[in-house]
């Protein structure tokens, strides 16, 4: 059962593109995963999903909102991404401060706690230091970064057919920008000890949402492709399926390649470039040039592995993926501080075992919290934001 927000246009549901956010929350589960003693390839780095989130984000509210027509639209549209992102964001928080051994955040102090509000109010991303981007719930960062592409959305909407080409090649500009100043300003890659006031390039380049612009203006441009063109886009079975896996082979061979070529690239370029800004963001990697065609050709559902995703299991999944994305980390921290816990299991075991529990809590909180939560808010919207209903004659 999906809760419908009440304020974007009638469109139907993409179970394809639902099932694909498990697929992604998952990678990044087996990232955070490495708690339970496995280890993963050097090349591999699969933060590279939070890309895929930004570019679905983007194609998203492009397909679910067209059009923001006037005040009450724009105040409709605020509302239903507040409902769909907070709730979980607030009871995880709540849950890693209760639950999680303080020691280990690195937020502990007078001025770290000062961060709370920000992360309460999502913004704390938007400042350029690992420690307000990254403090206690840390995938949250990603989360912040989505509340500023809504806030931005509405501003990037208008007039979007007649100005998408600046707006897509502007936030480009924006991030090369962005690059430039780290590198000529000599800015450290990550923060060290005794700095962590510290702007560095991987706050600036990696966590920082105008330097992931692209990727969210990318995909709204995905969308106003799929507007215009999706009538034309009945592929045969085959033809469809032969794409699909053409782009992700082509996603792995990149993964694969920038991978490889990070720390080569890291030494040239100077001190100042972090091996996770060229492995996981467009500055290295072409990954978010694959998946907007991707995400467009999983959206017609005429492939095989379209229609693998939009089967219910995945499909249900992928309703809880928010859940799994954002519990996770809080569920991990107490086994990395505490690996001893598990010693007497194999890997394979305590991995199989553990994301089993993680899975499992995800779902219950999505359907026990998430969707009541959801559901409420969007029942409390104000009044004169609704819309207008026309009395019959």
């Amino acid at each position: 059962m999906r809760v419908a927000d009440h304020s974007a246009s009638s469109v139907a549901q993409l179970d394809a593109l639902t099932g694909s956010r498990f697929v992604a929350a998952y990678a990044i589960l087996v990232l955070h995963g490495t708690a339970f003693g496995y280890t993963l390839p050097p090349w591999l780095n699969l933060s590279q999903a939070v890309s895929y989130f930004f570019v679905l984000s983007g194609f998203i509210l492009g397909y679910r909102y067209p059009n923001l027509s006037g005040r009450r639209a724009v105040a409709r549209f605020y509302w239903a991404r507040f409902a769909r992102i907070w709730p979980v964001h607030f009871f995880c928080l709540m849950l890693s401060l209760a639950f999680v051994p303080a020691a280990f955040w690195g937020s502990t102090d007078a001025a770290g706690w000062s961060i709370l509000p920000l992360q309460l109010l999502l913004v704390n991303a938007w400042i350029p230091i690992e420690r307000f981007e990254f403090g206690f719930n840390a995938p949250a960062w990603t989360i912040s970064v989505e509340w500023f592409f809504y806030a931005v959305y509405p501003p990037l909407l208008w007039r979007w057919k007649a100005t998408w080409h600046w707006k897509l090649s502007g936030s480009a500009l924006l991030m090369v920008a962005l690059a430039l100043i780290a590198g000529a300003t000599r800015l450290p890659a990550a923060a060290s000890a005794g700095q962590e006031n510290q702007i560095s390039t991987l706050a600036l380049l990696y966590g920082n949402p105008l330097a992931r612009l692209f990727e969210f203006t990318l995909g709204m441009t995905s969308a106003m492709v799929w507007h215009r063109f999706h009538e034309r886009m009945r592929f045969p079975t085959n033809t469809a399926t032969a794409l699909e896996v053409a782009l992700l082979f082509a996603i792995v061979a990149d993964l694969y390649w920038a991978g490889h070529q990070a720390p080569r690239w890291a030494a040239e370029l100077g001190p100042s470039f972090d091996w996770r800004v060229l492995t996981s963001t467009p500055l290295g990697t072409g990954a978010c040039l694959l998946y907007a065609p991707l995400i467009v050709l999983l959206a017609t559902g005429a492939g095989r592995v379209a229609r693998l995703l939009a089967r219910p299991l995945p499909v249900l999944l992928g309703e809880s993926s928010y859940a799994l994305y954002m519990l996770q980390y809080v569920m991990l921290v107490p086994v990395m501080r505490n690996s001893h816990w598990l010693d007497a299991w194999s890997i394979s075991m305590r991995t199989l075992l553990g994301f089993a529990v993680v899975i499992a809590a995800s779902l219950l909180l999505w359907y026990f919290y998430e969707r009541p939560a959801r559901r409420w808010l969007l029942e409390r919207q104000p009044l004169d934001w609704r819309e207008p209903t026309v009395a019959s004659a």
